[in-house]
């Protein structure tokens, strides 16, 4: 359906993304004006959910939530009651249909004759018509766009009418440049317009043209404002003009022009016009003058320099790292004392593990630093510190004070997220991840990131579940082959919500719906995800379903993994000791747990040499964190050897060191933590090491809910030996929840239900 159309009493407006009645007028999400259209256009027909889906979300994976959640924003907007419906009525099993009637609106609008002006009115109507448009201010509102603090504005490609190639692809960078130094003004970064491509299926390097730009703005739903512009010669006299656009409707609110005697002037005059902008948009003039003593030191003089450099960004846009250092390394012989050239040439180089070439970049941006503007200094400064002399804690303040300065600076906020995670302090991730995901809400690992802290913060996991769908919506086949690590934690969501919940059977129907999604994946791949899974099905015991899919993966390293953990859980030595005989080394040199299944097994000689195979990586030397999984191995292999103080010793330190519960190797440690002090008879402190674990059952993914139950588990058998009955059985009880569909013969379930039985016998008399 082509152009606004009526539903009920409602105005329809699809370019807007509108619904206006009863005197308001809504503003819903692109995809649910998607929804709306279709169903209008198959109006009293029930369509299917499939169909549905098909037709709006095409040739991207979403579940039926996605849909669920566009219908009640409809519904809202309608005003509409899902249980006595008057405009969207659910179908049970089949679908929904739109049951208002639809009619389209004609092209020109239609004045409802509703008062009949006298003349003199209508007179007067005119006057003061004239005189808003003279003076808007009598009226007490601005003329254009209301535009707030940290708005976000668009600029679109310029238009070259000089046939000069120096201007090709430059001016927008430059206006970006000049705009980005501004408290007030917010310019979308690149990886946002990104995103928004990647959904239309067009390259990064498509040119925004006008049309584009604001196609941009209206699906994204959250630029306020797109910059177009142009550059004309007349004799040797540039003209170069600036329009402010509303994006909704495409109209032009302000068009700016400024002229340049040549190109050398045309920096300077794009300043001018950057400053005219800003103004424009509701700057005050004295914080815009503040700034601008800063950018004459900060931007380049040289044209050229500048479009090497804008060139060179626009590959780095792409990751194209060595044709971006190509360009940049240019752009810096053109003038040596271009900063950000420097520091995103040393980027690019390091990018391609070219430290040597990449050290005099960081050096030279360090050493500019101060002669550039603030946004420009910290971002150097927490790039030399982060990268190039590693200060974690410089780094962190250079950051910190460069999102301070610029709240929405993205680099700065990326940088800040996951520094706070690689360094395990996910609470003070929470503020930075969060604001990622709004800056970039159609981005996967955006979306993932604000997830993933909210999750491990374990304060309330349930704020993680917005994000996680929507990370979850915006997965591709192509995004589940290109970041299997994202995808795998996106699709273990839901199976972990239900896990969480105690509801094991929807938690398999879960996993079993993970399963058919990456089906179609290639093989290596594919099998990253079937592994988590069938890591999963040892959190329900259904170690029959883990086998089959462990049996099946390709890479022999990962089966023997995978099949050693399983007979753990089964209490199989033989078999454990068998499978863990073949973990030597070679391709799971990197991951942690051989070690500990090897001690546990018995198989100490080889436990001891897989743990000194580590200790001679140069990557687990250099990370602290590394070291103290080391730690943890050598714990396990202490204890497994008879020495209980020096394992405990060990044990503490490496799990101090890591601090973290996402991976096995964390649980297995507290465990081998326990059961040590349990033998040297300290009881309190094997509870205490067994509770702080235990406490992290709301940061605990499926995936890893079997070593987390095997701590419950000792937990329960702790209590009651120190006569802590009531919650031993508490313990037992959730555990029987969580193994409701686990096979019949998994021990824990077996012991559990033998308890269950000696507790309903009477004692005799």
């Amino acid at each position: 359906m082509e152009g606004d159309f009526q539903v009920g009493p409602w105005l329809v407006q699809p370019k807007l993304n509108a619904i206006s009645g009863n005197s308001r007028t809504v503003h819903v999400e692109p995809k649910a004006m998607q929804v709306l259209v279709y169903l209008a256009e198959h109006a009293g027909d029930v369509m299917p959910k499939e169909r549905i889906i098909q037709a709006v979300w095409a040739e991207t994976f979403v579940t039926d939530d996605v849909l669920t959640r566009a219908i009640s924003e409809l519904r809202r907007a309608f005003e509409d009651d899902p249980h006595e419906p008057r405009f969207i009525q659910t179908i049970p099993k089949g679908g929904y249909r739109l049951i208002a009637p639809v009619e389209a609106v004609a092209a020109v609008a239609r004045a409802p004759a509703v008062y009949k002006l006298i003349p003199a009115v209508a007179v007067l109507a005119v006057l003061m018509l004239a005189a808003y448009l003279v003076r808007p201010e009598w009226f007490g509102r601005k003329p254009g766009i209301a535009f707030n603090p940290r708005d976000w504005v668009l600029i679109s490609s310029f238009e070259n009418r000089t046939g000069e190639a120096v201007f090709d692809g430059t001016l927008e960078y430059a206006l970006e440049r000049e705009l980005c130094n501004s408290k007030f003004v917010n310019v979308v970064p690149r990886e946002r317009i990104n995103d928004t491509l990647v959904l239309m299926k067009k390259p990064p390097n498509t040119r925004l043209d006008a049309g584009l730009g604001r196609e941009i703005c209206q699906r994204d739903g959250g630029i306020r404002v797109l910059l177009t512009g142009r550059v004309e010669k007349l004799d040797e006299t540039y003209l170069l003009s600036v329009a402010v656009v509303d994006p909704t409707d495409g109209v032009s609110v302000a068009s700016l022009t400024e002229e340049a005697t040549g190109q050398n002037h045309v920096p300077a005059i794009l300043r001018r016009l950057s400053n005219r902008v800003r103004e424009r948009l509701g700057e005050e003039l004295p914080r815009i003058a503040r700034g601008n003593q800063a950018l004459e030191k900060a931007t380049t003089p040289s044209l050229r320099a500048l479009q090497l450099y804008s060139h060179g960004m626009a590959l780095v846009n792409e990751r194209k790292w060595e044709q971006a250092a190509a360009l940049l390394d240019q752009a810096v012989k053109e003038d040596p004392k271009f900063a950000s050239a420097h520091i995103y040439l040393a980027h690019c180089y390091s990018n391609v593990d070219k430290e040597d070439q990449a050290a005099p970049h960081y050096r030279k941006a360090f050493e500019l630093a101060d002669t550039t503007t603030d946004r420009e200094r910290y971002f150097i400064l927490g790039s030399y510190y982060g990268r190039f002399m590693p200060d974690p804690e410089k780094e962190l303040r250079s950051y910190e004070i460069l999102v301070r300065l610029y709240p929405d600076h993205y680099w700065g906020i990326h940088k800040l997220v996951f520094a706070y995670l690689g360094m395990g302090l996910p609470k003070q991730a929470i503020q930075y991840a969060c604001r990622l995901a709004e800056m970039r809400p159609n981005d996967l690992g955006a979306n993932h990131a604000a997830a993933y802290t909210l999750f491990q913060d374990g304060d309330n996991p349930a704020l993680a579940r917005p994000y996680a769908l929507r990370a979850r919506a915006l997965l591709t086949p192509e995004s589940l082959e290109a970041s299997p690590h994202i995808g795998r934690w996106v699709l273990l969501f839901p199976p972990t919500e239900c896990w969480q919940r105690g509801n094991a059977h929807e938690a398999k129907n879960e996993l079993s719906q993970m399963a058919r999604v990456v089906s179609p994946l290639t093989t290596k791949t594919r099998d990253s995800y079937m592994q988590a899974v069938g890591l999963s099905y040892l959190a329900l015991g259904n170690l029959r379903s883990a086998e089959e899919l462990f049996k099946n993966l390709s890479e022999s390293d990962d089966r023997n993994f995978d099949l050693a953990l399983t007979a753990l859980a089964r209490d199989d030595q033989a078999t454990l000791r068998r499978y863990s005989r073949r973990l030597g080394g070679g391709g799971l040199l990197t991951t942690l747990m051989p070690p500990i299944l090897m001690a546990r097994a018995g198989l100490l000689s080889e436990a001891q040499e897989a743990i000194a195979m580590r200790e001679r990586s140069k990557e687990w030397i250099a990370d602290p964190e590394l070291r103290g999984f080391v730690k943890v191995m050598k714990g396990e292999l202490a204890l497994a050897q008879g020495q209980r103080s020096k394992a405990i010793v060990l044990l503490q330190e490496g799990l101090q060191a890591i601090n973290r519960p996402d991976t096995f190797t964390f649980f297995m440690g507290v465990e081998a933590l326990a059961r040590a002090w349990e033998d040297e008879g300290n009881l309190p402190e094997a509870i205490a090491a067994l509770e702080k674990a235990s406490a992290a059952r709301p940061r605990v993914q499926i995936l890893l809910g079997f070593a987390w139950m095997r701590i419950q588990w000792r937990l329960a058998q702790l209590y009651r030996k120190v006569g802590r009955e009531q919650d031993a059985r508490r313990i037992e009880d959730e555990l029987r929840g969580l193994l409701a569909n686990a096979d019949t013969d998994f021990p824990m379930l077996v012991q559990l239900k033998r308890l269950q039985e000696a507790a309903a016998t009477p004692i005799p008399k």
